[in-house]
């Protein structure tokens, strides 16, 4: 898990969007974070791999919004 104060744009991360299985995916982080309304902090993600448009069933999708830091690895 990436930690709020290391959440800066232009970082190079692994993105877990399922935390139950092994499977990430590079990704650039894109915003700085904020926190959620119940305190789970999020920031946005970009330039994820093609790979990850077919695991989630939406072929050309490169970026994800609000992805919980919990989900994110510094690379």
């Amino acid at each position: 898990m990436i930690q709020i104060h290391e959440c800066k744009p232009g970082i190079d991360v692994w993105y877990r969007p399922n935390l139950a299985e092994p499977r990430r995916f590079s990704a650039i982080i894109e915003t700085d974070p904020w926190l959620l309304g119940h305190g789970v902090a999020v920031c946005h993600i970009r330039d994820l791999p093609d790979e990850y448009g077919a695991f989630v069933g939406t072929p050309g999708r490169r970026r994800v919004r609000a992805v919980a830091l919990v989900a994110l690895e510094v690379r």
